[in-house]
């Protein structure tokens, strides 16, 4: 899968920026943009997963996290089994 750079989620414009060393994956700026950072140094495939994660957050900042990370394993996992990732 290639990280895009940018996202459009519902009515929000979301950056991805890949970073070095450990952060807070998501949040938003002073201007009131959705970031959402990766670790460059993660493996691919916890970097996707962390994607996903992070905009399930992007759609519900409700749930709790440990529904949210449930759901991006889970997701992660039936479209990469079907090949429905690049």
């Amino acid at each position: 899968m290639i990280i895009p750079k940018k996202l459009k989620i519902g009515a929000h414009t979301v950056f991805v920026r890949e970073v070095s060393g450990m952060i807070d994956s998501g949040n938003r700026n002073s201007k009131g943009e959705y970031i959402i950072l990766l670790n460059r140094q993660l493996y691919q495939t916890e970097k996707e997963v962390t994607l996903f994660h992070e905009i399930i957050h992007v759609i519900n900042r409700e749930l709790p996290e440990q529904e949210v990370e449930f759901l991006a394993q889970a997701i992660y996992q039936v479209l990469k089994d079907n090949s429905l990732l690049r």
